[in-house]
């Protein structure tokens, strides 16, 4: 069967030198494994950076529990309440509290 094709395909010399010098020097042949390679490298230099940078950074802010800032926050009252006390609230207290903050910018 290979004596009847006539095509001979012939190879690039720097194309055979380039994959020899890849052998010699232990690098894979493949494009595709290369550019993983490549990829994967570039990860691991972004994380070692991105770690480096972190260890600068010694301030770490207590910014408390979400237990403790929810219990402060003006959201942990309402969950507090009757369904009468909310109705009487959103039907008349905001409504005052809103009119009142409204006069006190007008008045600014």
């Amino acid at each position: 069967a290979a004596e009847e094709c006539t095509f001979r395909p012939q190879l690039n010399t720097t194309s055979e030198r380039m994959v020899e010098v890849m052998h010699i020097f232990g690098r894979n042949p493949d494009f595709l494994q290369r550019q993983q390679e490549y990829i994967d490298l570039q990860e691991h230099r972004r994380q070692m950076k991105a770690h480096e940078l972190d260890r600068e950074c010694t301030f770490r802010p207590d910014t408390g529990s979400s237990q403790q800032v929810a219990r402060r926050s003006k959201h942990s009252i309402v969950e507090l309440e009757t369904p009468e006390e909310r109705a009487f609230r959103l039907s008349f207290k905001d409504k005052v509290r809103i009119e009142s903050r409204k006069e006190l910018l007008e008045a600014q």
